[in-house]
């Protein structure tokens, strides 16, 4: 019975050796083991299991771009000044690392506006692309405004400040070296 029920798993449902083994246990609460399944496959003449491939662990593609104002990435981080709360906005460029900090006692998209002005002029070379994360400091009229100055906007995906790695960086290393 437990053959007939192996090959019909084997056969008709096109089960594996380790599927086989759950099915048979869960649905017809007989216990084999792998061993003992994967050897009668054999004998019945059924192909081995195929191999999985292992499953490739997931690193961002860091990459830096060729020419200064392909690509800047903005982002805002919350910061302690004698003891009172203010708001670093950051602009960095992908490809020379030319950063422009500008502190604001609130955190708006008119703050951001006047921000991407400031990093605009401030900046030695022409912005062609910002690269924003989805806060809230970055609404619809950020994103007009940037397309109006004739610059593309990019947001980064949710939960992957990677993409955004650089600006990130520069954040952390000021928090390590002047403890904001």
């Amino acid at each position: 019975e437990t053959v007939c029920l192996i090959e019909q798993g084997r056969r008709d449902l096109q089960f594996g050796t380790m599927r086989t083994r759950i099915w048979l246990d869960r649905v017809h609460h007989i216990r084999v083991a792998t061993a003992t399944i994967h050897r009668m496959c054999r004998d019945l003449g059924y192909p081995p299991d195929r191999r999985t491939e292992p499953r490739r662990s997931r690193h961002p593609i860091l990459f830096s771009k060729e020419h200064p104002g392909d690509c800047v990435q903005v982002d805002v981080k919350e910061v302690k000044v004698a003891s009172q709360k203010c708001f670093q906005y950051t602009v960095l460029d992908d490809c020379t690392r030319y950063r422009v900090l500008r502190l604001y006692p609130c955190k708006y998209h008119g703050t951001s506006l006047d921000f991407l002005a400031t990093g605009r002029q401030t900046l030695p070379f022409p912005i062609r692309k910002v690269q924003v994360d989805n806060g809230t400091e970055s609404p619809l009229t950020f994103a007009l405004a940037v397309e109006e100055a004739g610059n593309r906007l990019r947001y980064i995906k949710p939960r992957r400040l990677e993409q955004n790695g650089k600006v990130e960086r520069s954040h952390r290393i000021d928090e390590e070296e002047f403890g904001s």
